[in-house]
């Protein structure tokens, strides 16, 4: 099968999924209330979400700065507009194949090997699963009754997620070691092994590891920020609603099955979620509209801005 007309299959089987999500979510409540809502919409929330989307790029690229090169000052500009881009493709390719623009285009910005790159993508993609397991287990334990089932899975699966964090660098170690050994009469898969590891290793130790956790929860902060400024701008809803259903959106996105511009599966898991929480149907389902609709505005409008200043021109490096 030729790449073309494999790409033309992904693009179809995305287009199908959005297709299908969307004639599942949307009924008649659903546009009843999108029809009543969105034009008594509270602009200074939305405008406030879209102010916070240009820091979710900054953050990850200091996350990067500081675990490739330890380096915990501001991120370069070049590295600014690789995060930005990286979410773009995120958004705008099918089935995480923007995942992939990460190496290639650290190797053009920087020269860093492909094993290198994908390596502390693996990292961070590992800290921010586990990162929303933790905020998704203890919210859901919380918000629904803590006696039924749910409450008693919720919260283990947040504990095992909390420990899994503290111990991932030992676990990174372990199978690099494990894997040198087993690898050592195939010296070139060996030397990608390394790569890898590199990547998932932060030069400044355990102590700057720690820090790489910590922007993590920063940046879901954030997250959590814009969902709920979404979220309120167009129904009266709490910070906890709003962030159990990003939570869930989230690991939702963290599957290999996504719509048109990441259109389908998040917003049904968001959606889900709020009717959970006791939201009517028509609340859950255009909350989850106008929230794709800020991040996915914000990021397009950043990552055209960021197109038009190349790095050599930047003065932020200067």
């Amino acid at each position: 099968m030729t790449l073309d007309r494999a790409s033309l299959i992904k693009t179809a089987l995305a287009a199908l999924v959005t297709a299908v999500t969307l004639w599942l979510l949307i009924d008649a409540e659903v546009w009843h209330t999108l029809r009543t809502l969105v034009p008594g919409a509270d602009i200074a929330r939305l405008l406030a979400a879209l102010a916070l989307t240009p820091t979710l790029p900054l953050l990850r690229a200091w996350r990067f700065n500081l675990l490739l090169w330890g380096q915990g000052g501001v991120p370069p500009y070049a590295l600014y507009r690789v995060t930005t881009f990286l979410a773009f493709f995120n958004y705008l390719l099918p089935f995480k194949a923007g995942e992939l623009s990460f190496p290639v285009m650290m190797g053009r910005a920087y020269g860093t090997p492909i094993a290198e790159a994908i390596g502390s993508l693996v990292l961070v993609r590992a800290l921010d699963l586990l990162t929303v397991l933790v905020i998704g287990g203890v919210l859901a334990h919380l918000l629904f009754n803590t006696g039924g089932a749910l409450g008693v899975l919720t919260a283990p699966v947040a504990a095992i997620a909390a420990v899994a964090t503290v111990v991932l660098p030992v676990a990174v170690g372990a199978f690099s070691t494990t894997g040198r050994r087993l690898l050592a009469s195939l010296p070139r898969l060996q030397g990608i092994l390394i790569r890898l590891e590199t990547g998932m290793r932060c030069p400044g130790g355990f102590g700057h590891y720690l820090r790489v956790v910590g922007l993590t929860w920063v940046i879901w902060g954030v997250q959590i920020a814009i969902a709920h400024l979404s979220l309120s701008a167009v129904a009266q809803v709490g910070p906890w609603d709003a962030a159990l259903g990003a939570a869930a959106a989230t690991l939702s996105f963290s599957l290999p099955i996504n719509g048109v511009a990441a259109l389908g599966p998040m917003q049904a898991a968001w959606a889900l979620t709020l009717q959970a929480l006791g939201h009517s149907w028509g609340i859950a389902v255009s909350s989850a509209l106008v929230w794709h609709a800020v991040m996915l505005g914000g990021n397009v409008s950043l990552s055209a801005l960021v197109a038009l200043i190349p790095s050599a021109s930047a003065r932020w490096d200067q």
